[in-house]
């Protein structure tokens, strides 16, 4: 029997194009490693993080146009973010605005008779989060690229008289159309 079989890289290649980081994809494998039940701890710890390493430098390898196209997302944000202090925002192919909120939380204590509570504030005056937007950039803008061809095909579809039908990203209609 196989340890390692196509089911335990599977979601980090799926999720390859949407800017799996690193450590995103070793607990992924690490995820599925436990699924299986096949290795003890220490040893899915240390296999995870090799496969993890190895999958992602194939997947760079293979598909090495839409790896270099979101470390050119992710640079987009960071300079978006660290040198004009804005967040990504971007039109979607069907003109609906896309905008990126996520701005750094600022947090006070306030001492009551009961103990410390810590507040939470994330207002649109706090600087952006430059790591939140970098992170969140690249599989932002490819669903929404997802998201607006499914809208195109179930508009022609809804010209033609075809029959369609959606759950999240997954579409379809009658075999015979």
């Amino acid at each position: 029997l196989p340890i390692i079989d196509r089911s335990v890289v599977k979601r980090t290649v799926m999720t390859s194009v949407y800017g799996v980081t690193r450590m995103g994809s070793r607990y992924q494998i690490y995820e599925q490693l436990q699924k299986d039940g096949k290795l003890d701890e220490n040893v899915r710890y240390k296999a995870s993080s090799y496969l993890s390493q190895i999958t992602l430098k194939a997947i760079g390898q293979v598909c090495h146009y839409a790896a270099d196209l979101m470390v050119w997302l992710r640079q987009v944000a960071k300079r978006a973010a660290k040198e004009y202090n804005i967040p990504v925002q971007w039109t979607t192919p069907l003109g609906f605005p896309v905008l990126q909120p996520y701005r750094r939380s600022k947090t006070s204590q306030i001492e009551t008779i009961l103990g410390i509570v810590r507040v939470h504030y994330d207002g649109q005056d706090l600087p952006v989060s430059c790591s939140n937007q970098m992170d969140g950039f690249p599989p932002n803008f490819i669903h929404s690229l997802d998201a607006t061809h499914m809208m195109m095909t179930a508009m022609k579809c809804g010209r033609k008289g075809i029959a369609f039908a959606a759950v999240h990203n997954s579409y379809w209609t009658h075999s015979a159309d």
